[in-house]
């Protein structure tokens, strides 16, 4: 299944192949195929950042079958998922039978029947730096990435990892201020290799590549302290992560730019970008990064509890007033003004309304993964005003 052309043509094929995922198999005896493709569907479901605990509990819901079937090397990968999972949200019902601790145990990857590519081994590395970037544990999924490097380039050059690719450079990008200049300079080099590569890739499936390409190239514009073209790209990839339904990236390049706006005194800039970082990672369920947040940005995050009318304050006035001190472009101000009003009054839709030679027009923005993309856009109203 080459899931870049359905990405692209056929977006809806995730969710028809994840409903029937395991029931041919099954149906037809071969519990093979039946429990590969449950593996499939839920590995997709994590790259597109699918709902964490749904995840979860799809694989917990098929534990039976796996275990029935007594095939060492999906069981591994199966216990691999959820522990991935169970790490991020730091869940693990109670009955759970996949044994996550064994996961980073040195024999666990050794020795399995038919992993001639060594799947589980790369898998463990992913275990490893996926969750060690989101948690801010650069070093250490640096050193896993490493490892899977290593493995990677054991196989085939036509086979191309953009998954490895894109942690790499951004674990990289985290790194680079650290070290010596010699190292920088090999370093940028890698960065470069690998907007390149994610760049041929984006172009053929820009639905699931192009936000991340506009991050890493956010991050290397970062570098190169060129502020204003890091905050626009930064904001582009954070739209079209959004567009696409992927909230796991928008969380990561959220925080990125949230990051970045700490580093420049951009506190207004900041606030906004954390918080919805923060929201993000909780609507994907990573409940882990979103506690480790709160402890450490607790300053910063604009957390909301309650519903309703009751959301929309005074502090959603006063961070607009902020952010619009901070902006020299009416686009981008207007943008970052809506986007704060709408984190704080806890809306996925509004409108701004106001007059510009004598029309009324509207300034609408979305945020709703469910609606039409987000948008940015100036209408006529005088047809109804």
């Amino acid at each position: 299944m080459c899931h870049d052309s359905w990405r692209k043509y056929k977006p809806e094929l995730l969710e028809t192949f994840s409903e029937h995922a395991g029931k041919v198999g099954l149906e037809s005896g071969d519990l093979w195929q039946g429990n590969q493709s449950v593996l499939i569907s839920c590995g997709l479901m994590l790259q597109f950042g699918y709902p964490l605990r749904e995840i979860y509990e799809r694989m917990l819901a098929s534990s039976g079958e796996f275990r029935r079937h007594n095939n060492e090397l999906l069981w591994k990968q199966a216990t691999i998922l959820v522990a991935t999972c169970e790490r991020l949200t730091g869940y693990r019902a109670s009955g759970d039978p996949y044994p996550v601790d064994e996961v980073c145990k040195p024999g666990f990857s050794e020795s399995v029947h038919g992993d001639n590519p060594q799947l589980i081994e790369e898998e463990v590395c992913g275990y490893h730096y996926i969750p060690d970037y989101i948690l801010g544990r650069y070093q250490e999924a640096n050193e896993w990435l490493k490892k899977s490097a290593a493995i990677i380039a054991l196989r085939p050059t036509d086979i191309i990892n953009t998954h490895h690719f894109t942690y790499e450079a951004l674990v990289w990008a985290q790194l680079f201020e650290e070290l010596p200049s010699k190292e920088q300079r090999a370093c940028w080099s890698g960065l470069r290799e690998r907007l390149k590569r994610i760049h041929v890739f984006a172009k053929r499936c820009p639905e699931s590549y192009w936000h991340k390409y506009l991050l890493i190239k956010a991050e290397m514009a970062r570098l190169k302290r060129k502020s204003r073209q890091a905050e626009q790209l930064y904001s582009q990839s954070i739209e079209w992560a959004r567009t696409y339904g992927l909230i796991h990236d928008v969380a990561i390049a959220a925080e990125c730019c949230g990051k970045y706006g700490i580093s420049q005194g951009k506190l207004h800039l900041a606030k906004i970008y954390l918080t919805e970082a923060y929201e993000s990672y909780l609507q994907w369920g990573a409940n882990v990064k979103a506690a480790d947040m709160e402890q450490q940005y607790v300053h910063l995050l604009n957390i909301k509890r309650e519903s309703g009318i009751e959301r929309i304050d005074y502090s959603s006035v006063a961070q607009s007033a902020q952010a619009m001190s901070g902006e020299m472009e009416m686009g981008n101000l207007l943008d970052t003004m809506m986007r704060t009003m709408l984190q704080n009054a806890g809306a996925d839709f509004g409108a701004l309304l106001f007059e510009e030679d004598g029309l009324s027009k509207c300034l609408e923005r979305q945020r709703s993964l469910t609606s039409d993309p987000s948008r940015l856009s100036l209408s006529l109203l005088s047809s109804i005003i």
